[in-house]
């Protein structure tokens, strides 16, 4: 690749006015206000959350299923801005201007990377197989090794993504742990991402070997991507870094031993750690979720009985229905006198969904239904001159996954636009969203389009509360 004809200058600016995918921050700045000037609407707050997973020695994603479709779409329709903004980028394995974990990390991470993030001294590097692997930024807060990576490629016909089959190791000892990654495409030969690390159950802040500060290293064997655009492919080969890692900003450990019994079953949360990324959950439970249920997981409540989003999760699944996991969840805003950890199950999301639709009459609100998921409710259509924005509540069982499933369209039934509108949560006091379209005809024929969804069922019997004090 030759030197860039950007300035580090221009190039920081225009990765600090850009989110993923394809919104300004400008964009969002002027929703955020335009939300600050309207009334509050207010629903019942439903009392449910999700998360879907059950694996063995492998990472969880929450509700893993929907991620992995709305990620899908999300890398389908890149946004071409951002994309003509940066087709130059830095030389190979050379420091970005910005933040990698800001631009590709999860919400957890984005709201943790202004003051937790350990901007290395530069970057530290491997190549192989015509691929070169680079970090630069890195921290931990106790819940979770964060990492923010960049792969580039000499081939532009291959276009790895993510690594896998790696190990990790500190001070010469294995670091058990899973791990997940999240990225975005810059160029057809530049990908950024941030990888999670999560150290089994029992590692941390309170036990060894992690530490304040320490050195991780990564033996990387496999980068996973797509070759010509869509093939999926494999590259083979060793990347082999060693990258410091400092810890900041742990809010509070708490070590506990809450815990709900019923027989010979039970759930027992051993840890409940306040991260500037992350709220981990250190549990066990033994029997408890019934035989043949297809998702299965654990959910998060504070003391007003709203739901904590879900972030991943790792652990084993040991034998008779037993199992160790760590769970993450969002950062906490302002700590709750007490949590609740829930255990649930889910039946599978039918193949061919069933859609919901409602011409919109000018008039709110209008509330769709959801199956025995809930309702979706539109409380306002704001048509503006330079977009438009459609404010709307859930309540149910699922809120997170609910909120995901909604669009408009035309009369025809054709989706008024490609890919995935920006959303933003606009309280943390209720299930409240606003998002985003083009400029729309004020007068038009539009309908507003959901689907029917499975419902959360809560095992209450094994409902375990945590006081943090």
């Amino acid at each position: 690749m030759s030197p860039i004809s950007i300035s580090d200058e221009e190039l920081k600016a225009r990765l600090t006015n850009m989110a993923i995918p394809g919104q300004h921050a400008a964009a969002e700045a002027r929703i955020m206000n335009r939300i600050r000037q309207l009334p509050q609407h207010r629903l019942r707050r439903p009392m449910v959350s999700r998360f879907q997973g059950r694996v063995r020695r492998v990472v969880l994603t929450a509700c893993l299923l929907c991620a992995t479709y709305i990620l899908a779409i999300l890398a389908a329709f890149a946004s071409p801005v951002f994309a003509q903004a940066m087709h130059k980028v830095p030389l190979l394995g050379s420091m970005l201007p910005g933040s990698i974990l800001e631009l590709a990390g999860d919400s957890g991470v984005k709201l943790a990377a202004g003051k937790t993030a350990s901007r290395l001294p530069e970057t530290v590097k491997a190549v192989d197989q015509g691929i070169t692997f680079s970090v630069q930024d890195t921290f931990y807060d106790g819940s979770r090794i964060v990492i923010g990576y960049r792969i580039d490629t000499e081939d532009g016909r291959k276009h790895p993504e993510s690594p896998q089959d790696t190990v990790f190791s500190v001070q010469g000892v294995r670091l058990d742990a899973g791990y997940k990654t999240k990225g975005q495409w810059l160029t057809d030969r530049t990908y950024i991402g941030v990888m999670s690390i999560l150290p089994d159950p029992g590692t941390g802040t309170d036990s060894s070997p992690l530490a304040d500060s320490f050195d991780l290293k990564l033996v990387i064997r496999n980068l996973y991507g797509r070759e010509d655009g869509s093939k999926a492919s494999r590259t083979s080969g060793r990347w082999e870094l060693t990258v410091p890692v400092n810890q900041k900003s742990v809010g509070g450990v708490y070590l506990t031993q809450a815990a709900a019994h019923a027989g010979n079953e039970s759930v027992t949360v051993h840890k409940v750690l306040l991260g500037a990324s992350a709220t981990q959950i250190e549990l066990s439970y033994k029997g408890v979720f019934p035989a043949g249920s297809v998702i299965q997981g654990f959910r998060l409540m504070d003391d007003r009985g709203l739901i904590i989003p879900d972030l991943s999760g790792s652990g084993n699944l040991l034998e008779s229905g037993a199992g160790e996991f760590s769970y993450l969840f969002e950062p906490l805003k302002v700590k709750p006198v007490y949590v609740i950890v829930q255990p649930y199950v889910k039946l599978q999301e039918p193949v061919e969904p069933v859609i919901v639709r409602a011409r919109w009459n000018g008039k709110v609100p209008v509330t769709l239904s959801q199956g025995d998921a809930g309702t979706l409710t539109v409380t306002e259509i704001d048509f503006q001159t330079d977009q438009t924005l459609i404010h709307y509540q859930v309540e149910g069982s699922d809120p997170f996954m609910q909120q995901s499933s909604f669009w408009l369209e035309t009369e025809a039934g054709e989706r008024l636009v490609d890919g995935y509108p920006k959303r933003i949560r606009t309280a943390d006091s209720d299930y409240s969203y606003v998002m985003a379209y083009p400029p729309l005809d004020a007068d038009g024929i539009y309908y507003m389009g959901t689907i029917e969804r499975q419902k959360v069922q809560i095992l209450d019997n094994f409902s375990v509360r945590v006081p943090l004090s």
